[in-house]
């Protein structure tokens, strides 16, 4: 009697552990099915429907309560109810930094301005190192004209979050708007001040632009995007600037420092011996590509080699070269050609930048089977002079070029009694 007593109180308290586990079963599921639901309610999008639909699923998600706050401000223009709903947030989930810079903004819709900026700063406070909230706080204060926070946060910026470099910068000038300033906010680094740099290069604030790329060398001693530089400054024609950085770079960057003129020569690389630039103040080819261009070093001294098959292009190549006013300059190359057929042969000219007057005309180069020297004595109009390898027009040609040997060099003699020679006839 006694052990089927215990057997049956065994097997009664099986059942009440399976009811029970039946039933734990029962409500977690039904607790899953209710989550999922929410979730896939909030992931409908920005509809407040779908917003208010997951909340009363899951009410104490903070998530689905910013979600739904971001609905009330942004697209329904409602900022005490997205406040509300932020607040709401933030009860579920005080750490939540993302519900209090909603907040800060909803208080500043409302003018509520010192409260904004305790919003902000509960969202620094709870998430020091997230960029967003960063970015955020700094676009805030910049609303809010709140400089120093201002300050603070693109500094963070700056030093920690180099995907939003360029987003800071254009804020930074935006709401600050002094160059030297900015610049203080950078940490030791070259690539933001060389992007600031550039960016002020093609604000049109050149001036501006070469002192914080020289700063950039005074502090860290790099020449990041130096070249880019010098390309934005003469894309606008801006020849003075270029000049200047182009200069720092031949002093301060090794790579560069082969191409800077040989006195009293005031060419870059004169004999080709170096490989083509094309950029800065070096020399830049000007076919887009179109022509065989390359070093010849067949022969010594070396030279270059440019070769024509049926093209039609005009220009071929180029250099911009710092001269001095009104001064008189003996100008000469040498030149051989083969295989010419076709018109409008190339030709070197000298021209006066930016006005364009052609101080010097060569020949036509097609003539010269053997090395052949040509010299001139020009007199400057202002600062810069493009030595151009140019044609007349775009017909049809092929042959090839080697030149070698440019020189422009300053005269010493008074140019009073030196004759100005006419161009030569076309």
């Amino acid at each position: 009697m006694l052990h089927k007593s215990r057997s049956a109180g065994l097997r009664g308290s099986g059942r009440v552990l399976l009811l029970g586990f039946a039933a734990g079963s029962l409500i977690y599921a039904y607790l899953c099915v209710q989550t999922f639901r929410a979730v896939r309610f909030a992931d409908q999008g920005n509809e407040e429907g779908f917003q208010r639909a997951a909340l009363r699923l899951a009410p104490g998600n903070s998530d689905y309560w910013q979600q739904l706050g971001v609905v009330e401000l942004y697209r329904k223009n409602q900022p005490e109810l997205a406040l509300a709903d932020f607040h709401r947030a933030l009860e579920s989930n005080p750490a939540e930094a993302d519900a209090w810079i909603q907040t800060a903004y909803a208080l500043h819709f409302l003018n509520r301005v010192d409260e904004s900026r305790d919003a902000i700063s509960h969202a620094i406070a709870v998430a020091p190192a997230r960029p967003e909230i960063r970015w955020r706080a700094a676009n805030l204060y910049a609303q809010l004209g709140d400089q120093q926070q201002l300050r603070t946060n693109l500094s963070w910026l700056f030093a920690e979050d180099s995907t939003r470099a360029d987003a800071a910068l254009q804020l930074a000038w935006r709401a600050i708007g002094d160059a030297p300033s900015i610049a203080q906010l950078f940490p030791r680094q070259s690539e933001i001040y060389a992007k600031f740099a550039r960016l002020l290069a093609n604000s049109n604030h050149a001036t501006d632009a070469v002192s914080v790329w020289q700063k950039m060398l005074e502090k860290t001693g790099a020449v990041a995007d130096g070249l880019e530089l010098v390309d934005d400054f003469l894309v606008q024609r801006d020849f003075n600037s270029a000049q200047q950085v182009w200069a720092s770079l031949l002093e301060h960057d090794p790579r560069l420092q082969p191409y800077a003129p040989i006195a009293p020569n005031v060419l870059s690389d004169a004999s080709f011996a170096l490989p083509l630039l094309n950029r800065g103040l070096g020399w830049r080819r000007l076919d887009g590509q179109q022509l065989e261009i390359n070093q010849d070093t067949s022969n010594q001294p070396a030279g270059l080699r440019i070769h024509w098959n049926a093209q039609t292009t005009v220009a071929a190549l180029e250099q911009i070269v710092t001269v001095q006013p009104s001064r008189w300059y003996d100008f000469s190359f040498s030149a051989r050609s083969a295989e010419f057929s076709g018109a409008n042969g190339p030709l070197i000219t000298l021209q006066d930048v930016p006005s364009g007057k052609v101080l010097f005309r060569s020949s036509d180069l097609r003539e010269f089977p053997e090395w052949t020297s040509q010299q001139a004595r020009v007199q400057t109009i202002g600062k810069f002079i493009a030595v151009r390898v140019v044609r007349d027009a775009p017909t049809p040609m092929r042959g090839t070029l080697w030149l070698r040997n440019f020189a422009l060099k300053p005269q010493t003699i008074s140019s009073q009694s030196i004759p100005q020679f006419p161009e030569p006839p076309r």
